[in-house]
């Protein structure tokens, strides 16, 4: 027997260091392409703006400009265009409908903005230090924004790795430690380590060679899918403390009921629109399979060498609380006022908030609405060219729209209205990003939610419709991409939710074969989910894509513990059963809490607020959950009077 051990040890060594190598593969991809298949809703503009401000003196000298053109050209290596400077090859008419994100004034004694081109490859956060030197070197102290699409998505990229580089491995790191102190034994602490690192290194190498990609909401699949292993081997690692290998076979079949009911959870998400989504249901539904083989082999494997030891915590003795009725009514009320605060709490939808008020990104959007106007670019698209001067006047007649603040066709910039040196320089560039047949409209509009975006899209198809007749419109753009993403998803908020409910609940009742028990685990369940939806209110959370996907999400983790409970609950009889179910599992279930909640909380560190909100709702959720069983699941399961009958009929010795 111990040869088939070691000879399993060998074989989860070979996987590791297969897997290994492999993670170095994995792929990063934040833009907005991952929310949309359509190449016309995901094309970026590869412009941006330099916005030069004086720091301490009152005004911008022009030598402070020079020293800042010199700097661009010569360190950065970036060409520079200035406004004066396109004047010179445009007419002013022209130059004032040119989609380029264009300053409205001129430069002046407070102010001067720059436009350049930026490169796929260009790395913003080397770019924001060599800016900081520059301003900290100049007399003065001269500020330096960023403005423009290509920038927001580099902060949208540095904001995935943080996640990935930073709140990940502290949470890793809080884990172990958590875990070093609970196990005091170095073999312990060297089974942690490999049963958690493992399981994480071969979910990663899977993905890599399953053509995983990381994005915004799939970096926080790693961090999920490494607390919930670790929920799995806490209950292994109290088993063998207390019982050595017999204890921790036993908790086989409890931990694959978990898996399975995580899995079902999060297979919901599947059938989302968004790739997104998609992708963040199905690896981690494949990392929690990875890791439940992983751990489980890997524990038969080195039983032989898992000593026995006592904990250093154990769980507080609770007493059953009685008057069952009472606690319900009270746990239907709050499922209630969570359901109220849930469909009255307000949506976030416009992407600009979902950075803190004092993050870049929204400080430079915010001073490029108010000082460029337009921070969205839309296109509207026809299915047939028109006159030139039909699509100039329906330029004119969008800009008259509060929201517009630019509407620019290819006439705007043909060859008749474009001296020599412009039509050489300015007009192909235009052509490539926007060509040049009499059926596109680029329009640049203010930073919008879902609602103002739906709005502005009805009008403008019905203007169409009114003085184009006869031609169908379409508007394109990543705006419009993110609107209807998360459009979809509140809209299915309800329908993922109550259908992962209503799947677990049928699992939970296929195991235990017992529509009582299926009853008081929806009930304990909900309890969570309800606090999550008053939490959200009482620290002001908004809707979003993040917080929508929570609740289905925390239903699949909350459920884990109960289900530990009912299944050692089923094989204790008499007056004191649960108090045996708590001495025996209650410690497991209380540590795992622990951890889980840390360890979602070293997410709320990250400065993306969605993944932010994800964190500590999902926290919250642990914590509640973790109330429910201590406190709920006893009271309805001991004080039930069906519940008693049902169980001591399984219970009850046999007259043979």
């Amino acid at each position: 027997m111990n040869l088939a051990r070691l000879g399993g040890l060998l074989i989860l060594l070979l996987l590791f260091l297969i897997s290994l190598p492999s993670i170095r593969n994995l792929q990063h991809d934040n833009s907005i392409t991952r929310f949309s298949n359509s190449v016309s809703d995901t094309q970026v503009l590869p412009f941006c703006l330099f916005w030069l401000r004086p720091g301490q003196d009152a005004q911008l000298n022009a030598s402070t400009r020079d020293a800042f053109r010199q700097f661009c050209q010569t360190q950065l290596r970036l060409n520079i265009i200035g406004r004066h400077e396109l004047e010179m090859l445009l007419p002013a008419l022209s130059a004032a409908q040119l989609p380029l994100w264009l300053p409205v004034e001129k430069d002046s004694n407070t102010d001067a903005v720059f436009l350049f081109q930026s490169e796929p490859d260009l790395d913003w956060s080397n770019l924001q230090t060599q800016l900081h030197s520059w301003s900290k070197a100049q007399q003065g102290n001269p500020s330096v924004t960023l403005l423009g699409e290509p920038w927001v998505n580099g902060q949208l990229e540095q904001s995935a790795r943080n996640i990935r580089f930073r709140q990940s491995p502290i949470m890793a790191a809080v884990i172990f430690v958590l875990l070093a102190v609970l196990f005091p034994h170095p073999r312990y602490a060297f089974w942690h380590i490999a049963a958690i690192g493992g399981a994480q290194a071969l979910f990663l190498g899977t993905a890599a060679h399953l053509g995983f990609v990381f994005d915004l909401l799939t970096s926080m699949v790693p961090a999920l899918v490494l607390v919930l292993i670790t929920a799995m081997q806490m209950h292994l690692s109290l088993a063998a403390a207390q019982g050595g290998w017999t204890a921790t076979r036993q908790k086989i079949k409890p931990n694959l009921w978990v898996t399975t009911t995580s899995i079902l959870g999060f297979i919901s998400l599947v059938w989302s629109d968004a790739r997104p989504v998609q992708a963040m249901g199905l690896f981690t539904a494949l990392g929690l399979g990875l890791g439940f083989v992983w751990i489980h082999v890997l524990a038969w494997c080195s039983a032989p060498w898992i000593p026995r030891i006592r904990p250093k915590f154990r769980a507080p003795s609770l007493p059953v609380l009685r008057y069952p009725k009472t606690l319900l009514c009270l746990g239907v009320a709050i499922l209630g006022l969570g359901t109220i605060f849930l469909i009255h709490q307000p949506l976030e939808t416009n992407g600009i908030r979902y950075f803190p008020v004092h993050h870049p990104v929204r400080q430079s959007t915010e001073q490029f609405e108010r000082r460029v106007g337009g921070t969205n670019r839309l296109t509207l698209s026809l299915d047939q060219p028109v006159a030139a001067k039909s699509l100039q006047q329906l330029c004119v007649d969008l800009r008259n729209s509060p929201v517009i603040e630019q509407a620019s066709c290819p006439a705007d910039w043909s060859p008749e209205t474009l001296p020599l040196v412009a039509q050489m320089m300015i007009r192909p560039l235009l052509i490539r990003q926007f060509g040049d047949r009499q059926n596109t409209i680029q329009l640049w509009v203010h930073a919008l939610d879902s609602d103002g975006y739906f709005d502005l899209e009805r009008q403008i198809l019905q203007h169409v419709a009114q003085h184009l007749p006869g031609i169908r419109a379409e508007l394109h753009g990543p705006l419009r991409a993110i609107s209807l993403t998360q459009a979809h998803l509140l809209g299915n908020l309800a329908e993922s939710l109550i259908t992962t409910i209503l799947t677990i609940c049928a699992l939970v009742w296929l195991i235990f074969r017992h529509q009582s028990r299926a009853w008081v685990t929806l009930i304990v369940n909900l309890f969570p989910l309800a606090m999550m939806a008053i939490g959200m209110a009482m620290i002001a959370i908004p809707l979003s894509i993040a917080s929508i996907m929570v609740f289905s999400i925390a239903f699949g983790v909350a459920i884990d513990d109960t289900i530990h409970l009912l299944s050692s609950f089923q094989n204790q009889t008499g007056p004191k059963a649960w108090q045996l179910v708590w001495a025996k599992d209650g410690t497991a279930v209380t540590a795992t809490s622990c951890i889980l909640g840390l360890g979602f909380f070293c997410l709320a560190w990250t400065e993306f607020l969605p993944v932010r909100h994800f964190a500590i709702l999902l926290g919250i959720g642990i914590v509640c959950a973790w109330i429910g069983d201590a406190v709920l699941l006893p009271a309805l399961l001991q004080n039930n009077p069906k519940e008693r009958i049902e169980h001591d009929r399984i219970h009850q010795p046999s007259s043979l």
